[in-house]
């Protein structure tokens, strides 16, 4: 998988040797293929060999808490999950004892010898317990489970911690269901903490998140009432809606959240609104809504005496929440079918396009900007007499902007397009072709290509030396026609 091709470069960078080391992997909940199902891979750190069966059951408890509570809960079917046996050679984490915060555990001072180095006071916040070996953690991926999306660590120790960033590190705690899915807000949806305190200045944006008082200007206002008071007052009678509450990103004025409560501010609460529906974008920019398609391959023949059946199988999601529109040569064919069967003899003779468009829709989503919740097939279909078949000349017939490679990169990645040959059938003439970077917040980071383009297959090298570790979206425009993908930067 290109995954796997950073991590290669990742673990030299990091001046790991370069050896595989495997550990079991075992299945705890798989519905469907890897390559287009969320896969959620558990480590753990501080549990010696001996203790895999309490490993175990600290994952398995933990899976259950988390897809009893939305939106795990109704997209469970769209998840992959396993466990990697990471054996360590002592129990339990570290405790420098280092943090100010420590509040009566300043004699509780403890190192233990385990495979990731996990350790509470890190950055001296008592409750902040990281993973110090992050190298050994990409290692052990790679070497195990390469088409990883989600990273979950459960460290074998009671105490309450945990921290979020590329992967969800929390303890087997009480509460550390709780904590898990707090730090996977972070990890896997981006989102921010929205407590409050005094230990940030200056101005911040975020998903669920902003210094930004005025409407048009608030990231989540698509959520928001017209009769919501901006700001909404910090008042219990505010419980039930989406406003702008002070209060967020660590600082307890001049930052704002959008709602009362929501669990990336107090654990054992509901996700707000906003955090859900970022969480349901995070789990379809992984996946298409495209689960499979038959002919599976993008030019299809078709002898003028003779017809084709085209299909489609979308992810299985609720009944009828999914429409599919099928559309030839930019005429609406059939609609909310899963196939069309196409007949030579009522063709003229020549290339078409076929497209399959399937939208899938919630109530948990409102804006979709990057259409995450969309996914589109397409074929190009000749038609030809029998003994008239069209030789291959070589050129693209589709439009088509593909995953960059590596993904997740650091600091450089490679984008790959086509332009499609000029026709009579095809609906794309030769005109000007701009490729554009974006952050999650839909501003442009940098114009990678803006020129006429003829007929081909085309790559560009994107550096994102000056930038930070992120999800950013590159968009391929085509005389109007837009494609865009998602990429990873990790550094």
């Amino acid at each position: 998988m290109k995954k796997s091709f950073l991590l290669v470069a990742l673990l030299l960078l990091l001046g790991i040797k370069f050896y595989a080391q495997t550990f079991p992997v075992k299945t705890i909940i798989e519905n469907g293929p890897r390559e287009n199902r969320i896969n959620m891979i558990f480590l753990g750190d501080g549990y010696r060999l001996n203790e895999m069966n309490k490993y175990l059951e600290d994952v398995n408890s933990t899976v259950v808490s988390i897809f009893n509570q939305t939106p795990y809960k109704e997209y469970k079917n769209l998840f992959n999950v396993y466990a990697i046996e990471v054996p360590s050679n002592e129990s339990g984490t570290s405790h420098p004892g280092t943090a100010p915060d420590c509040y009566g555990l300043k004699d509780s001072v403890f190192t233990r010898d385990t495979y990731f180095k996990t350790m509470f006071d890190y950055g001296g916040i008592h409750r902040l317990l990281v993973a110090q070996e992050s190298g050994k953690v990409y290692k052990v991926l790679y070497d195990n489970f390469p088409d990883y999306d989600m990273v979950m660590m459960v460290v074998n120790h009671s105490w309450y911690g945990g921290s979020g960033g590329s992967i969800s590190v929390f303890s087997a705690n009480i509460q550390s269901s709780e904590i898990a899915i707090h730090e996977a807000g972070h990890s896997f949806a981006g989102l921010g903490d929205e407590y409050g305190g005094n230990y940030s200045s200056g101005q911040f944006e975020g998903i669920n998140y902003t210094w930004r008082t005025d409407y048009n200007n608030i990231p989540w206002k698509a959520w928001i009432l017209p009769s919501t008071p901006l700001p909404t007052p910090n008042d219990y009678s505010y419980v039930n809606v989406v406003g702008l509450f002070e209060g967020a990103f660590y600082r307890d004025h001049g930052m704002y959240r959008p709602k009362y409560d929501c669990k990336m501010r107090t654990l054992n609460v509901p996700f707000c609104e906003v955090c859900k529906e970022q969480h349901v974008k995070s789990i379809f920019a992984f996946l298409d809504i495209v689960d499979n398609y038959m002919p599976d391959k993008d030019t299809v023949t078709i002898f003028s005496n003779a017809s084709e059946n085209f299909n489609i199988n979308t992810l299985p999601l609720e009944p009828k929440s999914v429409g599919i529109k099928w559309t030839l040569d930019n005429i609406l064919s059939v609609e909310n079918s899963s196939s069309v069967v196409l007949n030579g003899s009522a063709l003229t003779k020549g290339i078409h396009k076929l497209i399959a468009d399937a939208d899938y829709t919630t109530d948990m989503v409102r804006n979709d900007p990057y259409n995450y919740l969309s996914g589109r097939v397409s074929w190009i279909v000749k038609v030809v007499d029998p003994t008239n078949i069209e030789e291959n000349n070589n050129l693209p017939v589709s439009f088509v902007l593909e995953q960059n490679y590596p993904n997740p990169f650091n600091p450089e990645t490679t984008i790959k397009y086509s332009i499609p040959i000029k026709n009579e059938r095809t609906e794309f003439s030769i005109q000007n072709v701009t490729l554009k970077v974006f952050d999650v917040l839909g501003r442009e980071i940098t114009t990678l290509v803006n020129e006429h383009k003829s007929a081909g297959n085309y790559e560009v090298k994107f550096n994102g030396t000056n930038l930070t570790s992120g999800t950013y979206f590159y968009v391929l425009n085509l005389g109007g026609k837009i494609l865009s993908r998602k990429m990873l930067l990790i550094k």
